[in-house]
């Protein structure tokens, strides 16, 4: 049974919707990456997949593909519903996750109980095959990526991809930071093929038009390049992030939380910062570039030559700099793909792949600093950026448009995650044992 609808004053044939598919999008309204939905929900419809998107936008514009409905960033500001529907320890966890990101009011845990419930009778309504989380972190997803494995249905974590026009599609696993390409495929793999995917992608990033937000990430005018420039010390940019969409300050709610070994917020990375490079280079020039959701100046005084960087375009930044310093953000790529060596503090998702100079301490943030100014074994570290930059691309992330240099696209997540519209009739709670 098919059934028929107008695009673009041409009729299309699709199949009779026979399940649906949850997911969600933590992005504002005005972002590329609901164009990549828009695609991916097309083609699931052909599959007779519905797409139901949850959204912080009520009025998020409609486009062609999924149809959304509203869930708030705090599971505390939705509706309730029967408390008795809700798992306890699954509300204990995002009661607890809430309180790490801000403090609530006195009846949010008892909120939390009761839209944990509607959550859960809203999932045995829907019936969903699978639930695509964004990310893990906000309380929403969290409940979402819990629901999913309690009902034991197919869950992946998606997340705006590393570099623009991407998604970053993973298996949910039980870390928010470890599923980014974890094939064993990363340690070896053809490395003239991954090579020349990595050239493409380079070339395609060359161009001046890609940006993730624009509006935060100006051209520098000559007053700033003649200012970040000036003096002969070596340029060390450092790059914030926000604490709590990060991760980094939700250390405490579990090892799978933990975004570093040692640094827990911004604040404290900037602080390792300047400290470490005070010993490892104290004539350099330091570039503070704060996350425009965290936009903060150095954590603590110092004799070093800070300069401000906020706003401008960092792309510019990091292709000037002769070293980047950051946590956890998806600026990383960038700096890989344009051979800048960088000191990871964080465990983001380059980690231990052989990219960077790491550090889980600050007395090792002093020596990977000193590596990395030094550029002391960095020809192989390019290598080992070459390498995951060209498997992403090649094997992991999809590409939203297609012209973006990536061999998966729109048609692939739906083949992937539409798979899963052949298996009908489970239950929300499984039988006990099994």
């Amino acid at each position: 049974v098919q059934s028929t609808r107008m695009a673009g004053g041409v009729a299309v044939s699709h199949p009779k919707v026979s399940a649906t598919v949850w997911a969600a999008c933590g992005l504002a309204g005005t972002d590329p990456v609901y164009d990549g939905w828009s695609a991916i929900g097309v083609a699931l419809a052909r599959r007779g997949v519905r797409l139901k998107l949850w959204v912080r936008e009520p009025d998020l514009a409609r486009r062609e593909g999924f149809e959304t409905a509203y869930a708030p960033h705090f599971v505390s500001d939705g509706e309730g519903g029967d408390p008795r529907a809700a798992d306890p320890s699954i509300a204990a966890e995002i009661a607890a996750l809430e309180r790490a990101w801000y403090c609530p009011s006195p009846d949010a845990d008892a909120r939390v109980l009761a839209a944990t419930g509607a959550w859960a009778e809203r999932l045995a309504t829907d019936r969903p095959v699978a639930i695509v989380s964004w990310g893990d972190a906000s309380p929403t997803s969290r409940l979402l990526v819990r629901l999913a494995q309690k009902a034991r249905i197919v869950c992946w974590r998606a997340e705006r991809g590393p570099l623009p026009g991407t998604l970053d599609l993973s298996p949910q696993g039980q870390s928010r930071h470890v599923a980014l390409a974890t094939e064993l495929a990363m340690l070896s793999g053809d490395r003239r093929a991954l090579n020349r995917r990595f050239e493409r992608v380079r070339a395609f990033y060359d161009r001046p038009d890609h940006k993730h937000y624009p509006e935060h990430n100006r051209d520098p005018e000559p007053a700033d390049a003649e200012r970040l420039l000036a003096g002969t010390g070596p340029k060390v940019l450092f790059l914030g992030a926000v604490d709590v969409g990060s991760g980094l300050r939700l250390q405490d709610l579990g090892l799978g939380d933990r975004v570093s070994a040692f640094v827990r917020g911004t604040d404290h990375a900037s602080a390792v910062t300047i400290r470490a490079l005070e010993k490892a280079r104290p004539d350099a020039v330091l570039w503070h570039r704060p996350h425009p959701g965290h936009a903060v100046g150095p954590a603590v005084e110092t004799a070093l030559d800070v300069r401000d960087a906020q706003g401008l375009d960092l792309n510019w930044l990091i292709r000037q700099a002769d070293v980047v310093v950051s946590a956890v953000t998806t600026s990383q790529f960038e700096a890989a793909l344009y051979d800048v060596p960088q000191v990871l503090l964080g465990a983001g998702p380059l980690i231990g792949r052989g990219v960077g100079y790491e550090a889980f301490s600050e007395r090792e943030a002093v020596r990977a600093l000193k590596a990395a100014l030094a550029r002391r074994g960095f020809e192989a570290k390019k290598r080992a950026a070459r390498q995951t930059i060209g498997l992403l691309f090649d094997r992991h992330l999809i590409g939203l448009r297609p012209e973006v240099p990536t061999r998966l696209g729109p048609e692939d997540a739906a083949e992937l995650i539409g798979r899963f519209a052949r298996f009908q009739g489970w239950t929300p709670t499984a039988p006990s044992g099994q």
